[in-house]
């Protein structure tokens, strides 16, 4: 188990990114349900997708979503993968939203192996699932999962076409004007993201 103490000592240096090429950034689509109390004291569901994560970053910086989009960083962390914000019109990073870290032994190897078919062109793992809020994580520790499939594919040009999906769950702690809620869904990445276009 990752400790606290880790965690803290790593903080945001193992959030620098560790190549910001664009074929390592993927845009995604994410539908989900977002669970929290209402005023009654009943758990309720309500949709949520890429933009409502836009949103909340958004918010978290007192500024707008224009010029943001949402993107699967193949290797953004020294921990494994994440979720970002970046800037369309350069690529730069806005702020991360999730790491999906420790499923990849060969970024950070605690145990986990992930499972690959015979051709080596799909991988399936599970990752675990940290929040980041208004530059900050919420937590040392972990607040979800995720079940991820990579596939990596070449067209008869030679060109990558590579995809990521999970099913994604995870804890997001009250911050800000937003009340803890549960968020569960499934995210697939749609194509590569080209800053500028």
């Amino acid at each position: 188990m990752i400790s606290k103490t880790l965690l803290a000592v790593l903080g945001l240096a193992g959030l620098l990114p560790v190549g910001c090429l664009a074929q390592n950034e993927l845009l995604l689509t994410f539908r989900g349900t977002y669970y929290q109390a209402d005023a009654n004291g009943n758990i309720v569901g309500h949709p949520v997708t890429e933009q409502t994560w836009l949103l909340e970053a958004a918010a978290a910086f007192g500024t707008t979503t224009n010029g943001l989009a949402v993107v699967y960083h193949v290797g953004g962390s020294n921990f494994g993968d994440t979720i970002d914000v970046v800037q369309r019109a350069t690529g730069a990073t806005f702020t991360y939203l999730l790491g999906l870290f420790f499923g990849d032994p060969s970024v950070e190897d605690i145990g986990h192996l992930p499972v690959f078919n015979a051709a080596g062109d799909q991988e399936r793992r599970v990752d675990q699932v940290f929040v980041f809020y208004a530059g900050n994580f919420e937590a040392g520790e972990s607040l979800g999962s995720a079940f991820v499939t990579k596939r990596f594919q070449q067209d008869a040009s030679g060109n990558r076409h590579d995809t990521m999906e999970a099913d994604l769950n995870y804890l997001a702690l009250a911050e800000g004007t937003n009340a803890t809620h549960m968020v569960v869904g499934t995210f697939t990445t749609t194509r590569p993201f080209v800053p500028g276009q």
